[in-house]
Formats: structure tokens, C-alpha cells, sequence
């Protein structure tokens, strides 16, 4: 059995499937398995803690090892049993997204995930599904983990991901005490985009072969076929090309709901204020 030395916790559509790639290269990382969903999950809660460190007993002994799971960061129940469990061993970082932009993301990829139907409008789809805000109201979850973990606890932009891939990369890869000169061949490479697709099944055909291949037959195989772009360029042709934008209404709406949950972050995160006024823009 083996405890991992950090944890992801989100936040969906905000980067997090970029950067597991760029932690899973890095020789000095081991990422047996992404978003594993043990702490937030019940199905997988029941299994016990030796299923979960069972996970990682397969990393060397001399790399770090750790895991990215984005329910995590919509639940209670998670830091509360992490922490009974490792108490401040364990280091968190989260990535945060404009939140009107994250959950728009989030409707687009909950569509190609059968989540929600193929033909509901965004104005419709956040009425009806409240994972899609719910999982962008970071003032409403982090304080509890700020609460246990303080120190240990990393706060990353997305802005900043997107502003400066390398220079991301590299204030990640030093917080999680690893050489920060390694550059991963995913680093300019877009994984899992936001995309309007014309045909969902076959988006869904590609994420169940994935998850077959990485998990019955070989993670090697699965990586090397990652790395080939085969994936990529399949889902490229089955995308639609539209510009799309969020209804101003819709955009207004949303900025009243992020506006009251952000200022429960400024507490903890200070800096979020200049991201919020930009963010939280009407224009």
C-alpha cells in the first residue's frame, strides 16, 4: 500500500486533462491512474483505503506519485476524509476558471457525454442540471479545504495556463518538488478541448476504447496511441466549426450567482479579486 504525495481536485474543463499528460511524462511523477474518484464517490468509498492505495503501490519507490480527480472539488465529504486519513501530508492544487466560461465548457463536454440531451440550450441545460454551476462555485467548496490543508494547499489560474504553457508548467512542477527544466512533448498540445461534435457516438466509441485499452490491456499501449494523435485527429474531423457565445441574459444571470460565491473565496485567495472583475465582466 501506498499513500499518494498530491492531489488534483479540479477544476473540470479548466485544464486538468492537459495536465495530467504533462505529470505523467515527467520521469520523476507517477499518475497510475486518472481521476480515480475514491474520496467523492460512494461506489468507490466502499471499497476501502487498501483499493485506493493499491492503486499507487505500483509507482518506484524514488518518483512522487499522485492522482487528479475533478469531483473532488464539489464534495463535502472529500477533504474531511482525506484528511482522517493523512491528516496534512499530502499536497492539493487546483486549477480556476473563469466560472461563466468553465460551466459553458462543462454543458458542451456534458453533451458529447450523453449527460445531458444533444439539443437543450445552455439557458435550458443550467436550469435543469445543477452539476453544471455547482462545480463552478469554488467559494462554496475550497474554504473547507483551506481549513485543513492551508499551506498545502496550491491555487493555479487558468489565465495563467493559457498565458504561459512553460512557465505554468514549471511553477506546478516546483511546487510538487520535482526538476522543473523537463518539458513534456504534450506541453503545446490541446487535450480534451471544448468542441461542438457532429456525431456522439462516436466521441463516446474513442473514450470507452481508451478506458479499455489503459485499464485491461496495457497503460503503455494506451499512452503510445495518446501520443500518436490518432484520437486528436479523429475527434478534429468530427467536430462542427461555429462560433458560439452565451446568451447576455444568460451571461447576466450568471454573473449575480459567480459574483456572491467569489467573495467567499477572497478570504482565502486574495488574489482572486482581479481575476473576478474580469471574469464576472458583462461585456
Amino acid at each position: 500500500m501506498r499513500k499518494p504525495d498530491f492531489i488534483g481536485i479540479g477544476a473540470q474543463r479548466s485544464g486538468t486533462s492537459w495536465l495530467y499528460a504533462c505529470l505523467f511524462e515527467h520521469p520523476e511523477i507517477c499518475m497510475p491512474k486518472k481521476e480515480i474518484h475514491f474520496f467523492s464517490r460512494e461506489s468507490n468509498w466502499r471499497k476501502g483505503i487498501e483499493w485506493y492505495e493499491k492503486i499507487f503501490s505500483i509507482c518506484a519507490e524514488n518518483k512522487i506519485c499522485g492522482e487528479i480527480s475533478t469531483s473532488y472539488l464539489a464534495s463535502f465529504e472529500t477533504p474531511k476524509r482525506i484528511f482522517e486519513r493523512y491528516g496534512k501530508e499530502i499536497k492539493f492544487f487546483v486549477i480556476l476558471r473563469n466560472p461563466i466560461e468553465r460551466t459553458f465548457s462543462a454543458y458542451k463536454n456534458a453533451i458529447i457525454g450523453k449527460e445531458i440531451p444533444k439539443n437543450i440550450s445552455f439557458e435550458d441545460a443550467i436550469k435543469e442540471f445543477s452539476f453544471l454551476i455547482e462545480y463552478s462555485l469554488y467559494g462554496k467548496y475550497l474554504p473547507a479545504y483551506f481549513e485543513l490543508f492551508d499551506r498545502n494547499f496550491k491555487v493555479f489560474f487558468y489565465d495563467e495556463l493559457r498565458n504561459n504553457l512553460e512557465g505554468f508548467i514549471k511553477v506546478v512542477y516546483r511546487f510538487l518538488g520535482v526538476t522543473t527544466s523537463f518539458r513534456p512533448t504534450f506541453l503545446d498540445k490541446k487535450v480534451n478541448p471544448s468542441r461542438n461534435v457532429r456525431f456522439v457516438f462516436i466521441d463516446r466509441l474513442i473514450y470507452w476504447s481508451s478506458v479499455l485499452i489503459k485499464e485491461k490491456i496495457s497503460q503503455k499501449l494506451w499512452w503510445y496511441i495518446k501520443k500518436s494523435e490518432i484520437p486528436g485527429i479523429i475527434r478534429k474531423i468530427n467536430t462542427i466549426r461555429k462560433e458560439e457565445s452565451i446568451p447576455q441574459e444568460v451571461r447576466n444571470s450568471l454573473s449575480e450567482i459567480f459574483a456572491k460565491d467569489l467573495e467567499k473565496l477572497e478570504e482565502y485567495v486574495p488574489e482572486i479579486k482581479r481575476y473576478k472583475e474580469k471574469w464576472l465582466s458583462l461585456k
